[in-house]
């Protein structure tokens, strides 16, 4: 009776982990709660099925970030920053298991993927009191629309931030619109154009370079993938496009602005190389990038405070973990980029296999925009709220590899 009972319990895991999690983009007090949630979930489950998880191929790597994480707490300068950025890792790989644990049919892939597009919808839609308009005006509309912006979140965020978000989500759309053709498919092929527009025009809003390079090149990493010769030329004039947008940008990069100009990059980017060479076995401590800095690499074109990570995110992630922790991350990226492959490529001709195949090819394109803007900017590490968006991406993808299964322990 208790083990039915775990049972039906774990049924909601996801759902309540789900809302947890979408509460800690808005307030960092929830991230100790959803995490505890997370926890009792795994007793949950090994009470009810003899094993607190289902395996997955990034297990190991995952194992090795979270035995880190007490070297990230002794090492840095700043621990309060520190235990919140931790937190929302840890939390971010509890995201991760329940999806990989949670998914064992195809409604709840579906559902999954409906949450995902949801939070991307929830970020476009509330992207004009999200965003700090007044700080970043868009040049294209008229300076008075800022002059009473409210703030849904107190301080308005940085539209690179959410560019780098909604780059990452919107593959996930778009690749309902790619995956092969299925006629019983066409109205949720005009469902995902209807989604997709509102991440566009808030992507188109922000006048992220890095950003819209990102969702491009993670198209055009779809096309490649989902059709052939007689779209490969819409590739080409993708990335050909992709190239115009990066160039069209060099006014601004070769300008004196200190931070978004070439020179206050790479200024920022040798401070990062500094620190990896100087602390490559610890790291410096998640979210103490500036602190170091301005201790023992001060800036000289960057104005203070300003410069608060590594705009990269290969860098950022070395910068905080270590080397070994740069290792271990793109081991998880690695292996749950594979999975996506695996379940792109197994996918049966039944309608269960073209979502699994749909939900891949996503995860796929989502991965191609992470390492995009990852080149110029690290917002989907540790020190932005949206960070278990990233977790909550390959935990699809190892979902689509494992296919529709009714077995919760796979």
């Amino acid at each position: 009776m208790i083990r039915d009972l775990a049972r039906r319990l774990t049924a909601l895991e996801l759902p309540l982990v789900g809302l947890a999690v979408a509460g800690c983009l808005v307030s960092d007090r929830l991230l100790l709660p959803t995490l505890g949630l997370a926890l009792l979930c795994w007793g949950l489950h090994w009470l009810a099925y003899g094993a607190p998880r289902r395996r997955t191929p990034a297990d190991l790597p995952i194992i090795g970030l979270v035995l880190l994480l007490p070297m990230t707490l002794w090492i840095t300068a700043l621990p309060d920053v520190t235990h919140v950025q931790v937190l929302r890792l840890l939390v971010g790989i509890a995201l991760y298991y329940s999806i990989t644990t949670w998914v064992t049919t195809l409604p709840r892939l579906q559902a999954t993927l409906g949450g995902c597009v949801a939070v991307g919808l929830g970020l476009a839609l509330a992207a004009p009191v999200l965003v700090d308009w007044q700080s970043f005006p868009v040049k294209l509309l008229p300076q008075d629309l800022y002059a009473r912006q409210p703030f849904l979140l107190g301080d308005g965020v940085n539209p690179n931030v959410l560019a780098g978000q909604l780059a990452l989500l919107l593959p996930l759309i778009l690749a309902v619109l790619l995956a092969p053709q299925r006629a019983p498919m066409r109205g949720v092929r005009l469902g995902a154009l209807l989604l997709s527009g509102p991440l566009t025009a808030a992507l188109v809003l922000t006048e992220s370079r890095g950003g819209g390079l990102a969702a491009l090149v993670g198209l055009a990493t779809m096309i490649l993938i989902s059709v052939r010769y007689r779209i490969l030329m819409v590739s080409v004039v993708l990335f050909v496009l992709a190239i115009f947008t990066l160039l069209g940008g060099w006014n601004e990069l070769l300008a004196d602005d200190p931070l978004g100009g070439i020179a206050g990059r790479m200024e920022i980017w040798s401070r990062a190389s500094y620190m990896l060479q100087d602390f490559p076995f610890t790291g410096i401590g998640m979210g103490s990038f500036l602190f170091v800095v301005e201790t023992l690499y001060p800036y000289t074109t960057v104005p203070p405070g300003r410069g608060e990570h590594a705009h990269n995110l290969l860098m950022q992630v070395g910068v905080d973990l270590g080397l070994a922790g740069l290792g271990l991350w793109l081991a998880v990226l690695g292996l749950c980029t594979l999975a996506a492959v695996r379940g792109y490529r197994h996918a049966t001709a039944d309608d269960a296999g073209w979502w699994q195949r749909a939900v891949a090819l996503g995860v796929l394109g989502s991965q191609a925009a992470l390492l995009t803007h990852g080149m110029v900017d690290a917002v989907t590490w540790g020190m932005v709220k949206p960070a278990p968006l990233v977790w909550a991406v390959w935990g699809l993808g190892v979902a689509a590899a494992a296919g529709a299964r009714t077995d919760p322990l796979g």
